[in-house]
């Protein structure tokens, strides 16, 4: 994957759930209002703006250390999260559509946990390609 793949992956991805989300509010389906972390854990209110600026730094240091190594994975990662980041700048809270019984989440959620499954895969060794390779 190119560096400009993979950036414009990240903004269809952010566009998509932004997409949904607005799609879903204009129908009347309902939107949990999700001001704290995963799983609606809360925390006090002087911890917003940290929360914030802490989720930004983390971005950027993620970028800067991973994006020699575009993959399809970290741009899931990355359009998920910005999703979300933009939820929570922009509404105060990131809108969560999908329950599941214990939690209710959104398309970014699950756009993250692929994309780190996708990375914790691309990380396991291919014994198989290893073999045959050794083989020949």
């Amino acid at each position: 994957m190119t560096k400009l793949s993979s950036i414009f992956s990240i903004a269809v991805f952010v566009a998509a759930d932004q997409a949904i989300k607005f799609f879903l509010s204009l129908q009347n389906y309902r939107i949990v209002k999700n001001s704290g972390l995963p799983f609606a854990i809360n925390l006090p209110g002087f911890f917003d703006l940290y929360f914030v600026t802490l989720c930004l730094v983390v971005f950027i240091s993620l970028y800067l250390f991973y994006f020699r190594k575009t993959s399809m994975g970290f741009a899931l990662i990355l359009g998920g999260a910005f999703s979300n980041l933009f939820d929570r700048i922009y509404f105060g809270y990131v809108r969560d559509f999908i329950d599941i019984g214990f939690a209710t989440l959104n398309l970014a959620d699950i756009m993250i946990w692929v994309g780190v499954l996708l990375l914790f895969k691309s990380q396991i060794p291919n014994t198989k390609s290893q073999t045959n390779s050794k083989i020949q």
